[in-house]
């Protein structure tokens, strides 16, 4: 296990120098020496990064989770060297002569995996340019640096944006509607920082409490405008030129490789395979969404009509859509949320992985991570060592909105005996206050149990080979374990594990499971119409894209 107490910066930056001269060396020799099996070839190669590939995960999952003016300055000083030698290893025909040749060599008495990993490997190898000629080589490595540049550029100026942001209110009337936990914790905010009233910042559980819950509509305004401006103001933190320049480097990369679009080029490593199997999805799936959605949309919109003078907004739609929902559905979040402590729910993950997969969870107290919020378990399977797991859950300036697993360590074999993998999930939910809880929406628990779900993906790979190990399958599979977790959610006997009411321990009642079974289907023409919409809008940025 990483011991986060002994790492600082300055260890973080030696130990990537270091290793990235040791990786090399070890590439170098592998690809000078006489070996031509599977195994002297593709092990070694194998080994070559991971003591590499471990210091980046740290450099990077702490960029996201926990960053710093330190940690960023390092991280604009690290990435172009890590880029560089990714581009080499791609660039070194020695190397490549090797794959290849196992590529096209008898594969007859392979495993599976072994012929898995080949043929990614090649893939790999051959989609990032080996087989370019020189100077379209080093035009492509020219172009990967900047890339890596302007892309923590762009995440540093919408923390800093986000960070920036602070609403401070004396006046209750400012937050109508909120229930009185999430007051709670804006009243103590407040306080730390020696100010009456209520302080709020831009993380989601508070974006999200005033865009739902918010009966004061100019507060609302002032919220969806702030988060969904972030990036996008006259400040230092405008993202148009980076965005600019992201798309315009990912189109030229893609030509450089000889694809029409960079869509084109990502998609052949996908399932997917290529732009026109997307677009024919996306568009025969809005033919078959747009007339719920209108529906949905005039029905909200009549709900409305005289509830609201002023004609419905974006700010005010998830509002008037909860409203709706505790019409139709007669289902009130505020009193779900009562159900599902944040304690609780962890349990209640644990419990499902227990009856499914047999794994038992120790939490570690004593265990240093890199931040005080961070818990640690051991995690076990019919009493051996399985994987390490940390849950970081709460919301902080250092880290970015949403939700996501991550790996510090993938499980591997190539030693002989099984690797332990070091698995992480990363929320952002709200934290708890003196008197109440810390209670999550219905959203959260699914949001809980999804990123559940890839963890699950990682603690329990049995791979022999790093590189296709948990979660390194196709990008559009890798979300199926993570939907899997998520309807145990819907399951009466799932949620009698562990949601029950924070005051009076009351098991959720049977009907409220019924209405949040039906919440599943409230306005998802809607909802598919957004997705649809964001879909649509990248493969116009990534397959479409003019100067």
């Amino acid at each position: 296990m990483i011991d986060f107490s002994t790492i600082n910066i300055a260890q973080i930056e030696s130990n990537l120098n270091d290793q990235l001269r040791l990786s090399k060396e070890r590439i170098e020799s592998l690809s000078k020496s006489h070996a031509s099996a599977f195994d002297d070839i593709m092990i070694p190669l194998e080994r070559s990064t991971l003591e590499l590939d471990q210091w980046k995960s740290i450099l990077y999952n702490l960029h996201s989770a926990n960053t710093s003016p330190e940690l960023e300055a390092l991280l604009e000083k690290m990435s172009p060297k890590l880029s560089a030698f990714g581009d080499w290893m791609i660039a070194y025909t020695p190397l490549f002569e090797k794959i290849d040749a196992l590529a096209h060599s008898d594969q007859s008495q392979w495993t599976t995996e072994q012929r898995n990993l080949v043929k990614q490997t090649h893939q790999y190898f051959t989609l990032n340019g080996t087989q370019l000629d020189t100077a379209k080589k080093e035009l492509l490595t020219e172009v990967n640096t900047k890339l890596s540049l302007l892309s923590l550029d762009f995440a540093k100026k919408i923390l800093a944006d986000q960070n920036a942001f602070g609403f401070h209110t004396t006046d209750l009337n400012d937050l109508s509607g909120a229930p009185q936990s999430m007051l709670e914790q804006w009243e103590e905010a407040a306080k730390k920082q020696g100010k009456a009233g209520y302080l709020l910042k831009l993380d989601m559980p508070t974006y999200m409490t005033i865009l739902k819950n918010g009966s004061n509509r100019s507060t609302r305004e002032l919220f969806y405008r702030a988060f969904n401006s972030r990036g996008n103001q006259a400040n230092e933190n405008n993202t148009h030129q980076t965005i600019q320049g992201i798309a315009k480097l990912r189109q030229q990369k893609a030509e450089i490789l000889g694809f029409e679009s960079y869509a084109e080029y990502t998609l052949k490593s996908r399932m997917a395979e290529n732009p026109t199997k997307v677009l024919r999805f996306l568009d025969d799936l809005e033919t078959r969404v747009r007339p719920l959605a209108l529906e949905q949309k005039e029905e909200l919109t009549h709900f409305v009509q005289d509830k609201q003078a002023e004609p419905l907004q974006r700010w005010d739609i998830p509002y008037w859509s909860d409203k709706l929902k505790q019409q139709t559905i007669e289902l009130d979040e505020n009193k779900v949320k009562e159900f599902f402590s944040l304690d609780q729910c962890i349990q209640g993950i644990f419990s499902v992985a227990e009856k499914l997969f047999d794994l038992s969870f120790e939490l570690q107290p004593d265990f240093i991570a890199y931040h005080s919020d961070v818990k640690t378990y051991k995690v076990y399977k019919n009493e051996e060592l399985l994987s390490y797991f940390m849950m970081d859950i709460h919301p902080r300036e250092s880290k970015r909105n949403g939700a996501w697993m991550t790996s510090y360590q993938d499980s591997h074999k190539l030693s002989g005996s099984r690797q332990i993998p070091i698995v992480s999930i990363v929320c952002n939910f709200s934290k708890p206050t003196s008197n109440t809880p810390s209670l999550l929406l219905w959203d959260e628990v699914l949001t809980l149990f999804h990123e559940f779900g890839h963890a699950l993906h990682g603690m329990l790979a049995q791979s022999t080979y790093p590189s296709i190990s948990g979660t390194h399958v196709y990008w559009d599979f890798v979300e199926l374990p993570s939907q899997i977790m998520e309807n145990w959610c819907f399951e009466k006997e799932c949620l009698d594990l562990f949601a029950k009411h924070y005051k009076t321990g009351e098991s959720i009642p049977t009907e409220m499971v019924h209405k949040l079974q039906k919440t599943a289907q409230f306005q998802e023409g809607i909802a598919c119409m957004r997705q649809l919409s964001l879909g649509k809008l990248d493969m116009a940025w990534h397959h479409n894209y003019t100067n």
